[in-house]
């Protein structure tokens, strides 16, 4: 009876269903807040730059960086000073559109991109000592004399040195790869007014790359924060180029080691 039953179901065709309709994923009020946040960022940075980059990359001419300083802390003159510097430094091109929204939401690495770009410099030189120490840790590992190691922890500082020898061979061992500075130059910082050292030359420089393989029209404006000592134009010769790996073992450094952006980030 059951053969019987199951030969005469074979005979009916099943009624085709209509199509399941796209519902649309419910908005993550978190990451939408922390869009919204980070493109703030981003406006006030390219609609008041004075307030955020070098003084000696402050340029309008034929006005000088003083009397622009001056101009702009004169609450008449603030905003058409901003704009005629936004202008004249490119920062008006800077777009902040849907695609890059839309990178906002969800890539870690973008949102890291204009936190590195908008942050206190003070925040900025710490990431870039990091990533100094990391591309750097190979050689630091390979430094045998007592006096020369102790002299780049000096430089590095206890905390970051240690973080080189123990966390980058450990668990972001391909940043190793990326060191193109010459062997002989000193691990160290300088103290001479006016010159940078080594590893603030390469943090910087690591910084720089990260924004060229994750927000390429960041890469320009980051570089206006920095003084012209700061050799940025030529960070390609002194670090290599990011790819995705690199770029996603810079996320983990901040999370694991800089608590105020990992929250913005993640």
């Amino acid at each position: 009876m059951t053969a019987v039953l199951a030969a005469r179901a074979e005979e009916f065709t099943a009624p085709e269903r209509p199509p399941l309709p796209d519902i649309p994923a419910t908005p993550d009020p978190r990451a939408e807040a922390r869009t919204l946040e980070l493109a703030a960022r981003l406006a006030s940075l390219l609609r008041r730059p004075i307030d955020y980059i070098d003084p000696t990359q402050c340029k309008l001419e034929p006005l000088g960086g003083a009397m622009i300083d001056t101009m702009a802390g004169h609450r008449a003159f603030r905003a058409p000073i901003n704009r005629a510097v936004a202008a004249q430094i490119g920062f008006d091109a800077v777009p902040i559109d849907n695609l890059m929204l839309g990178r906002l939401r969800r890539a870690p690495s973008s949102r890291l991109a204009v936190v590195i770009l908008t942050a206190p410099l003070d925040e900025v030189a710490h990431v870039a000592r990091l990533l100094a120490a990391a591309i750097l840790s190979r050689r630091i590992r390979g430094t045998v004399m007592k006096a020369d190691r102790e002299q780049i922890r000096d430089a590095l500082g206890g905390g970051v040195f240690d973080f080189a020898i123990q966390e980058v061979p450990v668990l972001y061992p391909s940043l190793c790869e990326l060191d193109l500075t010459p062997r002989n130059e000193p691990l160290q910082p300088t103290t001479e007014p006016g010159q940078v050292g080594q590893i603030e030359q390469l943090g910087m420089a690591a910084l720089g790359r990260f924004l060229d393989g994750t927000e390429p029209s960041l890469a320009g404006p980051f570089a206006l924060r920095l003084p012209s000592a700061i050799h940025y134009a030529s960070r390609d010769s002194a670090v290599g180029r990011f790819e995705t790996i690199h770029c996603d073992q810079i996320v983990k450094i901040v999370r694991r080691r800089q608590q105020s952006w990992s929250a913005i980030i993640d």
